[in-house]
């Protein structure tokens, strides 16, 4: 490698590092966007029945419908402590959820939920 060469190289580094370090600072001098209550609405309470958070089971039960073959052997095990995020999702759960697979086999997953005012939603899936 030439001189000029040389020097073209190490002035097109020097630019790249220095456009990076600025994208670095500009991302992390943001702020996070705490979302409103009108967004995510008030924190999903547990059912005292089941300790499921309220609405969860219906709105999969619906999804389950749409979605898998046998509907009806859908149960939720259980579900961690509801916990505030961002916008969209704003309320996050994981729940173990057991049914019957193509085969007739009952199988165990983890489920991401997500709950808005618009209501809950199923990620991960």
């Amino acid at each position: 490698m030439s001189k000029a060469e040389q020097e073209a190289y190490d002035a097109e580094t020097a630019r790249r590092a220095a456009a990076a370090a600025k994208a670095k600072s500009e991302v992390a001098s943001e702020a996070p966007v705490k979302p409103s209550l009108d967004e995510c609405g008030d924190a999903p309470e547990r059912s005292g029945w089941d300790g499921l958070p309220i609405g969860l089971k219906s709105a999969y039960r619906a999804y389950a419908r749409e979605n898998y073959g046998d509907p009806d052997s859908i149960e939720i095990v259980s579900c961690i402590e509801v916990s505030r995020t961002a916008a969209p999702k704003c309320w996050m759960t994981m729940c173990k959820v057991r049914g019957k697979n193509a085969f007739g086999a009952k199988i165990l997953n983890v489920k991401i939920f997500g709950k808005s005012a618009r209501g809950w939603k199923i990620y991960g899936d």
